[in-house]
């Protein structure tokens, strides 16, 4: 009855954009099991967002965190979601979690409110500094920088690499997608 909403459904519409019919069957059976596990008959939005993060992102993998570790993690998924409410309020954030998926030990999971197909300069920037947010927070807490933010560098990195050099977002109207190799 829950996922009844209109809203909800306009929610779970937004974030299985681009799902094929396989994926979002894939989606709910996931979501269903999740229900089954806590003795429920009906499926909540939860058990759809805990279902989503599995198919999206993995299973969560315990780990045994060192006590350092654990305080580094979570100020650096900290640092994304607070330049996420600072850059980009107009984005869902949807997970803030330091359980280890995949090779991410920690995340924060933010996306579009409405169906996007374009974006401004503004909009880029925001996202690279989201990016960069969790490095941002390593260096105001614990004065160093783990290996942690690598993947973050990287997609930081192919932001702006578009930017400038596919869509003109710094002054050149060079494109580096004409450069034959």
């Amino acid at each position: 009855a829950e996922l009844d909403d209109p809203a909800l459904r306009d929610t779970m519409a937004g974030v299985t954009q681009g799902y094929s019919p396989v994926m979002i069957e894939h989606l709910l059976d996931e979501a269903l099991v999740n229900a089954v596990r806590r003795g429920e008959h009906a499926l909540t939005w939860s058990d759809v967002e805990k279902a989503r993060l599995v198919e999206e992102v993995g299973m969560g993998q315990p780990v045994a965190y060192t006590p350092h570790e654990r305080r580094l993690i979570a100020t650096h998924e900290a640092g994304h979601a607070t330049l996420a409410w600072l850059t980009a309020p107009e984005r869902r954030l949807e997970v803030l979690t330091i359980v280890k998926r995949r090779s991410a030990l920690g995340m924060l999971a933010h996306g579009d409110r409405e169906d996007v197909f374009t974006r401004s300069r503004a909009e880029m920037q925001a996202l690279i500094q989201i990016a960069m947010g969790g490095q941002c927070a390593e260096e105001l807490f614990f004065g160093d920088v783990s290996t942690g933010p690598g993947g973050d560098l990287l997609y930081a990195t192919n932001a702006a690499a578009e930017m400038v050099g596919a869509h003109g977002m710094e002054g050149s109207l060079v494109s580096y997608a004409a450069i034959q190799n």
